[in-house]
This record gives structure tokens, C-alpha cells and sequence, in this order.
């Protein structure tokens, strides 16, 4: 099976996916021959689908179960940038940056059967009702790596004011995955329990990108 993770943009203002509008760009970009070195910070909305390589009914039912079960978790990317400008409507960027992904399940309630046994969601297990087992329970899974962006960016207008789009790659490197356990009790409320997540992970990956946004000048050196 293969895994992959679709990042949806919430919104983009420069060289970078989908970045706050309170980014910072220094010097101006938009001059041909401008060097622009700036900060991005962005929200995210981060998921991924499985898909299986192997035609038969077992795989294709395990697959549509997980992706079922599999819902979106909000990541983040923060980044150091580089754009050189050709031209007032053309430039080039790059830098680099971490970024966290991933994807949760759905919250669900534990599973009783006769005379109030529960099943473990951790083991399996079946137990009478007990305080220490979760009522309702779900999994959250992170995938944080460093990446770096390669973007050919547009701009148009004139003025303060100007729109900008980009599209691009990031070069992805994983550096770290992770599964927590987040679990409801009779007793004591909430809580989380992380885990290094079991499992071969792609190291590498490359990420297509695209943004849209707005830019505004201010002053000879500054552009959110």
C-alpha cells in the first residue's frame, strides 16, 4: 500500500505555501536584480489516502476501512526564504523549513459486549467495565520534516497593493514520526499517551505547491 499526504492551502501572500499575511519579506521584492530574504509561517490542513497496489478484495477492503476511519489534523510550516527578482512581474524562490503533517482518527466510543466487558482499543483485551480503560479513544499521528522550497512566483498590479502566485517543489525530509493515543476515562478526564510510530517511512518526498495571494508595500524595505 502506499501512503501520501495532501496538504489543503488555506491562503498564500509570497514565495512560500499558503503563508500568513503576517510574513515578512525584506527587502521589497519586484525589482529586477532584487534579492529578498523573509520569514513565512502557515497554517495547515493536513490528511493523507491509501491506496493499494495489490488488486484483490482483502486489500481493497482494509484500504476503504482505513480511509474511513482516517480523518484531516491541522499541521504548520515555518520557513526561512530567498527569492530573487527578475523583473516586476517574475522571480524565482527558495529556503529552508520544518513542517509538521499528518492525520487522526475519528473519535469513537469504546466497544462493550454482555455484562458491560469492554475491549481494550490499546490491547485487544477484554475486561470487565474498569476506570482505567478509555470511554471513547483516537489516534493522532505527526510527521514532522525539514524541506525546502523551490517556487517560481507571478506578481501583477501596481502600487502598494499587488497579487502574487507561485508554483513549485518541496524537497521534503522526514526526521521524525509519532502516534498518541488521546483517551476519555471515567475518572480522570482526558489523556495523551505518545508513541514512536512502528513502521517504514519514505525518508524523501517532493510536494507539488501552489499559492495565491496579496502583497502590500511598506516603505522602501518592507513587504507583508
Amino acid at each position: 500500500m502506499r501512503n501520501g499526504f495532501l496538504v489543503l492551502l488555506i491562503f498564500g501572500t509570497g514565495p512560500l505555501v499558503a503563508q500568513d499575511p503576517s510574513a515578512t519579506i525584506i527587502p521589497a521584492a519586484g525589482k529586477s536584480g532584487r534579492v529578498s530574504i523573509g520569514v513565512a509561517f502557515s497554517p495547515e490542513f493536513a490528511f493523507r489516502t491509501l491506496k493499494t497496489t495489490q488488486n484483490n478484495e482483502t486489500s481493497s477492503s482494509i484500504v476503504a476501512l482505513r480511509n474511513e476511519n482516517e480523518v484531516a489534523r491541522f499541521g504548520n510550516s515555518a520557513a526561512m526564504t530567498l527569492t530573487y527578482a527578475f523583473n516586476d512581474h517574475w522571480s524565482v524562490g527558495t529556503g529552508i523549513g520544518h513542517t509538521v503533517k499528518g492525520y487522526r482518527t475519528k473519535l469513537v466510543d469504546a466497544i462493550y459486549r454482555n455484562y458491560g466487558d469492554i475491549i481494550d482499543p490499546r490491547t485487544g483485551f477484554i475486561y470487565q467495565d474498569d476506570p482505567f480503560i478509555p470511554e471513547q479513544f483516537r489516534s493522532v499521528y505527526t510527521f514532522t520534516y525539514i524541506y525546502m522550497p523551490f517556487q517560481l512566483n507571478y506578481s501583477a498590479g501596481k502600487g502598494k497593493w499587488r497579487s502574487i502566485s507561485s508554483i513549485g517543489l518541496n524537497v521534503e525530509f522526514l526526521t521524525s514520526a509519532s502516534s498518541t493515543f488521546v483517551g476519555k476515562y471515567q475518572d480522570n478526564g482526558w489523556k495523551r499517551e505518545k508513541n514512536a510510530s512502528a513502521g517504514a517511512f519514505e525518508k524523501l518526498s517532493l510536494s507539488p505547491t501552489v499559492s495565491t495571494g496579496i502583497s502590500r508595500q511598506i516603505g522602501k524595505r518592507w513587504q507583508l
